[in-house]
């Protein structure tokens, strides 16, 4: 990847791997032109996004080899991609194989543990009625909260394991596992009455704190947006 050519990121802020992505870029220095693409308007639905990525999900990058560019889908894989950057300091996804692979199982439990209830709950309490979006039946949306609410419990019993560092890995610096974790649980934000709902713990809150308060002003810039979305529930009446 050519370190001086700007990567083309497709994302939508609403999005939590698009924010985790945009973050990530602008934390690490990485050169970079963000394309806002608005899922409510399905502009991930057209044919000239379907040739950047079939399945019509956000983010996708445009990277470079060399001389050519190329488009990669999925967060995780854009994210490990850029870590090749020059640029960007190592403890992002560092060398070491016992790190590294704890930083991958990090990110494993954020698409098979976390991800699942937060990103539905999130949608059907709030992104999906603002949108006037079909959301799961009840059953379905209080299952999911359940699963958001174990997200909590899941990262008290992965910092406990990570031992005296401050990060999931056992690191002092935040990785990439941190960053998209993170921005997940930042989703539930955007829910009114959601913080008395889902509880976090006080390490678990400390570990949000420090991965804030290592990327600012970037977090906030990007997760403005969720400021927005949260007055338009509220002026709604929309509530965990």
């Amino acid at each position: 990847m050519a370190a001086r050519r700007p990567v083309t990121i497709y994302a939508d802020l609403v999005s939590q791997p698009s924010r985790a992505l945009v973050v990530f870029c602008r934390a690490a220095g990485i050169p970079h032109e963000v394309k806002i693409t608005r899922i409510a308007r399905g502009e991930h639905r057209t044919p000239e996004f379907r040739k950047l990525n079939p399945l019509a999900q956000l983010p996708v990058a445009q990277l470079w080899d060399g001389e050519e560019q190329w488009a990669l889908a999925e967060s995780h894989a854009i994210l490990k991609q850029l870590c090749l950057h020059p640029e960007v300091p190592e403890h992002w996804y560092p060398e070491s194989p016992r790190v590294r692979g704890a930083v991958d199982a990090a990110l494993d439990v954020h698409h098979t543990r976390i991800r699942r209830g937060c990103a539905v709950w999130a949608f059907a309490k709030v992104m999906g009625p603002l949108g006037k979006l079909p959301v799961p039946p009840k059953e379905v949306v209080d299952w999911h909260g359940g699963m958001a609410r174990r997200a909590f419990k899941d990262m008290e019993l992965m910092l406990e394991a990570a031992g005296e560092g401050r990060f999931v890995a056992g690191t002092a610096e935040p990785t990439i596992a941190d960053l998209s974790i993170a921005c997940e649980l930042q989703q539930l934000e955007a829910v009114p009455g959601a913080d008395d709902e889902m509880r976090p713990t006080p390490r678990v809150l400390q570990w949000m704190s420090d991965v804030k308060g290592g990327l600012q002003p970037h977090w906030d810039e990007v997760g403005s947006v969720l400021t927005k979305v949260r007055a338009a529930a509220e002026a709604q009446g929309l509530r965990a």
